[in-house]
């Protein structure tokens, strides 16, 4: 009896108020939570749920297109397909299958990876994968965590033209370049360009990287597109560039120069802009497009040809009779000389205790400056240099751009080698060095060097008086603003007197159609050539042929310089082809037939867009 009383007391009415006042309590609590989660700060908890399940992927945008000065497509882009991974979200029985998938050892993958270890970051593993790897990766994608593939454009080079080292190349970025990377642009395995325009415009053909959000799984893969695809940050397509290369002119220099060692450049001496350049041998861009095998390059880079060198910018070859100009220049400008100043050229000249012969060992007799230039006497220029000096020599050698890089927009150049005082005393160990050697720098010979590429420029300047910054590129198109920006080359005048100008334009006119003059054999009937021949002597082998040449005479639009290395002379190696340039360019004519160069339709689909404004 006692004990059922207890249990009554304990199931009172008081304490069942009490329990149900406290359920009542939490319950209206948690209804209360969840009233303040999901329609008071629902919109914030959603965000955040979200961000849990959400993964940026790179929309990478198509690098710029280039064109020739006439509109004609270049180089265009195509897609290619990239492996991503995520190193913190692949596992290594994932790592297994992508080797597998990849026909690579995993110890490659683990090696890209590494420097990434642990890291949200997308680490581009695999460039330009085939349709069989992709179609591989999206069939097994349960089973490879935190691997996918995006897409991005690779180089496509469309007519046949090699334009190699003056297009350059892109390759994958390096690990010392990411990390002096500043902007956070580049990403692990991204391209770069390296060389030529690609890498000197690199800022401008790369354009703008867009993001899309998309779901993931637990597995770090793509479930869904955030809100129907809404979150998108679009890609901005690269600039097109649009050269002052003609592309005609360009694959006639290239076959020119097919099976030799050298280069050509011409440009528009009015303006600075290269219409070809073409430096043999060279390369195949297609073979650094995408992945580029090691023992090929390193195959490139042990051939003794070099390939890989651009013989346009970087050589430094003495330039032979074609700088007769410089000290005939020089000499009529400071009255060391004028245009009545005779020597006599018994065929040979002594100095010292060495004897210099002249060109062939010919006597020309008792010759003035415009007849020394159009027979090209050695003699006349031996004696005039020891009277003009070697101050004078290199004022005006430097005047006329030698000895210094033009600042060509292709990124890859030499300044050649004008000598100067401390030179020479640092070669022979005293401030009274030998003036022997000016008798050599006299006929462009001797401790001096300069590239296809200044020589281009003299001769415009010869035929303008005028120096202009050579320049590739004529104009970028911002495919989004619809604007174009125009390249305004610098220039500089040639200080030189009328009368010298008269002089030295006169001369050139005679080394090429009057008889007896160097280059008379490769005279244009209705074109007015001027031009200087010249041959530099080699001690490791045959003489370099060079030929420079600018016209029409009264107002040049192509200046052109051609070295053949080990050819011989210029006169029947360099001239002909520079000839024949000159004539196709003017007048259209080539001595052979040839498939002509033709816009190519293979054009990315966002680049169809550029091609008319561009034209």
């Amino acid at each position: 009896m006692e004990g059922k009383n207890q249990d009554t007391e304990f199931a009172s009415k008081v304490r069942r108020d009490i329990f149900l006042s406290i359920v009542g309590v939490m319950t209206a609590v948690l209804i209360g939570m969840l009233v303040y989660m999901q329609i008071i700060r629902g919109s914030f908890y959603g965000q955040k749920s979200e961000a849990q399940g959400i993964k940026p992927m790179v929309i990478e945008p198509v690098r710029g297109a280039v064109y020739d000065r006439n509109g004609v497509l270049l180089v265009g882009s195509q897609p290619s397909f990239n492996v991503v991974v995520t190193p913190r979200e692949i596992t290594p029985d994932a790592i297994s299958r992508l080797a597998e998938i990849l026909e690579v050892d995993t110890i490659y993958i683990s090696e890209r990876l590494a420097p990434y270890k642990g890291s949200f970051e997308q680490v581009k593993i695999w460039r330009d994968a085939t349709t069989g790897m992709i179609g591989k990766i999206e069939e097994w994608h349960d089973r490879l965590p935190g691997v996918v593939t995006n897409f991005e454009s690779k180089r496509l080079y469309v007519n046949g033209l090699r334009l190699t080292h003056t297009l350059g190349y892109t390759k994958e970025i390096a690990q010392k370049q990411l990390e002096k990377d500043t902007t956070k642009y580049y990403a692990p395995g991204d391209a770069i360009g390296v060389t030529g325009l690609e890498g000197s415009y690199e800022d401008s053909l790369r354009g703008v990287k867009g993001y899309e959000f998309i779901a993931v799984n637990a597995l770090g893969q793509r479930v869904n597109g955030i809100n129907e695809g809404h979150k998108v940050l679009d890609a901005k397509d690269g600039y097109s560039l649009s050269l002052g290369i003609d592309a005609k002119l360009q694959e006639y220099a290239e076959e020119l120069m097919s099976d030799k060692r050298g280069a050509v450049v011409a440009i528009d001496p009015q303006n600075g802009d290269v219409l070809a350049m073409t430096s043999k041998p060279d390369y195949d861009l297609n073979d650094f497009n995408g992945r580029t095998p090691a023992k090929l390059y390193n195959a490139l880079l042990n051939d003794p040809d070099k390939p890989l060198y651009n013989r346009a910018t970087l050589t430094r070859y003495p330039p032979g009779s074609t700088f007769k100009l410089v000290s005939a220049a020089a000499a009529l400008q400071e009255h060391v000389i004028n245009e009545r100043s005779t020597f006599t050229c018994p065929g040979y000249f002594t100095y010292g205790d060495h004897t210099f012969n002249c060109d062939r060992r010919i006597a020309h007799g008792t010759i003035n400056v415009e007849n020394a230039i159009r027979v090209s006497c050695d003699v006349f220029f031996y004696q005039l240099i020891l009277k003009e000096g070697f101050d004078i020599w290199r004022k005006y050698a430097l005047m006329f751009g030698f000895g210094q890089r033009s600042g060509i927009d292709i990124g890859e150049e030499g300044p050649g080698l004008i000598p100067s005082d401390e030179y020479f005393a640092k070669q022979y160990h005293t401030q009274n060095w030998p003036k022997g050697v000016l008798v050599s720098l006299g006929i462009g010979q001797g401790d001096m060097g300069v590239t296809p590429l200044q020589m281009a420029c003299y001769a415009g300047a010869l035929g303008t008086g005028q120096l202009f910054q050579p320049h590739v590129v004529k104009s970028i198109y911002n495919s989004a603003t619809k604007q174009t920006e125009y390249i305004q080359p610098k220039k500089k005048e040639i200080p030189l007197d009328s009368s010298v100008w008269t002089i030295i334009r006169r001369s050139l006119f005679d080394v090429v159609n009057a008889p007896g003059g160097t280059a008379y054999a490769v005279r244009i009937p209705d074109v007015a050539m001027c031009g200087k021949t010249g041959t530099a002597q080699n001690p490791q082998g045959k003489d370099h042929a060079w030929f420079i040449a600018y016209a029409p005479a009264d107002h040049p639009t192509i200046a052109i310089a051609v070295l053949c290395e080990n050819a011989g002379w210029g006169a029947e190696i360099s001239a002909p082809i520079a000839s024949k340039l000159v004539e196709y360019y003017l007048k259209g004519r080539r001595h052979d037939i040839i498939a002509p160069v033709t816009p190519s339709d293979s054009l990315h689909p966002r680049q169809q867009l550029h091609a008319d404004a561009i034209r």
